[in-house]
C-alpha cells in the first residue's frame, strides 16, 4: 500500500485506530533548510490499529519505534504491529507500576481543579527530561538516529505529553526554531479528536479508579498547552544553560552526533 503524505488532511490522523498519528517533519530550520517529510512520525498508542492501518504502517518502512509508555501501559494496551516488522523498538524500562498516570488519577480527587491540574502538568513536563528512565531512552534514541535504516516513530498513550517533549527535542536538535517547534506540539489539539474520545476515557477512568471524573478537567488534561512544553524547555535551560547543552551533557549529543543526525533528516 502506498502512503501519500502530501495531502494529509488537517486534523486527520494517518491511522484510523490511533489518535494523533502524523508526520512531524517539514518544518523550516533556522538556517533556511527543511526537515525531511516521510521520515519522522509521532502518534498515540497502537492497540486499536485496524488491519488497513497495519498495511499503512508497513508502508512507512519503519526502522525505529520509540514507545514511551511504561510497562503497565504496554500490558494494558498492547501494540498491534504488521507482520514482518523490522523496526527496532525502544521501550521505557522502569519496573511495572500503575498504568494510569498520576495526573489522571488526581482528576477524581475532591480537591482537583483546573489550576491544580495545570500545576501537576507543569511539574510533569519539568520532570520528563531528568527522569532517569526517560534520560536513558532519550540517549538510546539519539544514539541511533543518524544511522537508522528507515523511518522513525515516537509514541506514548495519547501522543501528546511524553511524545511532545521528545519530538520537540528532536526538532530542536535539527535546527528548527522555537515557534515552529511549538506549532508542531500544539497541532495535537487538531489531531487528538478530544470530543470523540471523552466518553471512552471517562468510562475507562471509572473502571480504573471507581469514581467519575469531571469532563471539564478531563478535557483540560487532554489539551496540549504551550505553557507545559515551555516548562520542560525552562527546566532544561535552568539546569544546563540551554537545550543544546542539555542534549550534549545529559544525552550525549555531541556536535559530531548532531551533524550526523542533521545530515540524515535535514535537506
Amino acid at each position: 500500500m502506498d502512503l501519500d503524505l502530501s495531502d494529509e488532511s488537517k486534523g486527520a490522523s494517518l491511522m484510523a485506530g490511533a489518535v494523533n498519528f502524523r508526520d512531524f517533519g517539514g518544518a523550516e530550520t533556522l538556517d533556511g533548510r527543511r526537515v525531511v517529510r516521510g521520515a519522522l512520525f509521532r502518534s498515540g498508542q497502537h492497540a486499536g490499529l485496524t488491519d488497513e492501518d497495519l498495511e499503512r504502517l508497513a508502508a512507512l518502512d519503519l526502522g525505529l519505534i520509540v514507545d514511551l509508555r511504561r510497562a503497565a501501559e504496554r500490558e494494558r494496551d498492547p501494540s498491534r504491529r504488521p507482520p514482518g516488522l523490522r523496526a527496532e523498538i525502544l521501550e521505557h524500562a522502569a519496573p511495572p507500576e500503575p498504568a494510569s498516570a498520576p495526573h489522571l488519577a488526581f482528576l477524581g480527587d475532591p480537591d482537583a481543579s483546573r489550576e491544580r491540574i495545570t500545576a501537576q502538568m507543569i511539574d510533569g513536563y519539568r520532570g520528563y527530561p531528568f527522569d532517569p528512565y526517560y534520560v536513558a531512552l532519550y540517549h538510546d534514541y539519539f544514539a541511533r538516529l543518524s544511522s537508522v535504516d528507515g523511518a522513525v516513530l515516537i509514541h506514548c498513550h495519547a501522543g501528546k505529553d511524553r511524545t511532545g517533549v521528545l519530538c520537540a527535542l528532536t526538532l530542536c536538535l535539527l535546527g528548527v526554531g522555537r515557534e515552529a517547534i511549538f506549532a508542531d506540539y500544539l497541532a495535537t489539539n487538531l489531531y487528538n479528536i478530544t470530543d470523540a474520545r471523552l466518553r471512552t476515557l471517562s468510562e475507562q477512568f471509572v473502571r480504573d479508579h471507581g469514581r467519575p471524573v469531571s469532563e471539564a478537567l478531563l478535557r483540560h488534561v487532554m489539551t496540549a498547552d504551550a505553557a507545559w512544553l515551555d516548562a520542560a524547555f525552562d527546566a532544561m535551560t535552568q539546569a544546563h544553560g540551554d537545550v543544546d547543552r542539555y542534549l550534549e551533557s545529559a544525552l550525549g549529543v555531541t556536535p559530531e552526533v548532531r551533524a550526523a543526525i542533521r545530515a540524515r533528516f535535514v535537506v
